[in-house]
């Protein structure tokens, strides 16, 4: 006979599924050096006396591979760096292919960094085993971030020297003009995307945020402005919405009544929100601000322990009590399929 050694997998699998244990157990050791654990399960209860000593290495298998999402999903969820999660991953696949969650959470990182064309095939890729929901919610994840005619992101992009990306989207950079654009869904709630300043690092106590934001005159609406992450379910949302349809419901005024009263051009909104686990939770009212005559929109955030002082386009907003402090990364915010423009970014210090 042929020795086992010497069998391919197919080979191994017919011989274990005659009752061959010592083909089954080499399906087993090949099963958990790849972290295929389902396949490992599949073939342990023919594995005959080695089944005791495989079924411990299965354990350990599987300790090791949740060690190993744990600390991928730390550097996703809690530092909100993905491309440093996606390099970890790779790593890990390269030498544990086989491993379903490894394969997902390789897709998710993918589409978060807004790539969904790989991303696509990445869920492709998986293996059997992974959860069937969370695949699924991927899936319409992807199909809903993929905007025609945005341009899928270079994971060596120069956009990663300067940003961290947030949930997705199509975003670009152009270094010499210092401009961001956004455009395509996101995965957060209301399809929330952002870029997460490098340099700018994580910010707590008193500081201030500055940005300049440009809405597409030919979109439908424009909602926008600045990002404060502790981690990626929980911050502080500081933006602006070009949206008159919108408010003139929430101001129960006709449209045109808006438009003479602020100027004849479209009043800006602005809203205070903040992100608990993911989800969007607005805590104070809108405020309602002309906009200015230039295309570009100037937005800034003083944060002091309990306060916010809101500017737009130069004029100073109510303020605004803070229940909770705020902490964490900083940058920029859109929402939904809805197209913005970002310049001259920058997170201060405050003496007092």
């Amino acid at each position: 006979p042929t020795p086992l050694a010497a069998l391919s997998p197919a080979q191994l699998r017919a011989r274990a599924q005659e009752g061959d244990s010592g083909a089954a157990t080499i399906l087993v050791e090949a099963a958990l050096d790849s972290w295929s654990l389902s396949e490992a399960e599949r073939w342990l209860a023919r594995s005959g006396d080695a089944r005791l000593g495989l079924e411990r290495a299965l354990l350990g298998a599987r300790e090791s591979e949740a060690e190993a999402l744990r600390e991928v999903e730390r550097l996703q969820l809690e530092e909100l760096s993905a491309l440093e999660a996606f390099r970890r991953v790779e790593s890990l696949l390269a030498r544990r292919p086989e491993s379903a969650p490894l394969q997902v959470l390789r897709a998710e990182l993918l589409l978060w960094l807004g790539c969904p064309d790989r991303a696509s095939g990445a869920l492709g890729a998986v293996p059997a085993g992974a959860p069937s929901t969370r695949l699924q919610a991927l899936r319409e994840f992807t199909k809903a971030s993929l905007s025609p005619g945005a341009p899928e992101l270079s994971l060596q992009d120069a956009l990663h020297e300067t940003w961290d990306v947030y949930r997705g989207a199509s975003w670009t950079w152009d270094p010499s003009a210092g401009v961001a654009d956004g455009r395509g869904n996101g995965m957060g709630v209301f399809g929330l995307s952002g870029l997460l300043s490098k340099s700018a690092g994580r910010r707590s106590g008193r500081f201030a945020l500055d940005l300049e934001l440009r809405f597409d005159p030919q979109a439908r609406a424009g909602y926008a402005g600045l990002l404060i992450l502790e981690r990626a379910g929980d911050g502080l949302l500081i933006y602006l919405y070009d949206d008159l349809p919108m408010i003139s419901r929430m101001a129960k005024r006709d449209p045109e009544e808006l438009r003479a009263r602020f100027g004849g051009r479209n009043p800006l909104g602005l809203r205070v929100a903040y992100l608990m686990r993911g989800e969007w939770k607005p805590f104070t009212d809108d405020q309602l601000f002309p906009a200015a005559a230039s295309e570009w929109h100037q937005l800034s955030a003083e944060i002091r322990p309990g306060l916010l002082q809101v500017r737009v386009d130069g004029q100073d907003a109510r303020p605004i009590r803070l229940p909770q402090s705020v902490q964490g990364k900083v940058g920029l915010l859109k929402w939904y399929d809805l197209p913005a423009s970002f310049r001259n970014f920058q997170a201060r210090a405050l003496d007092r």
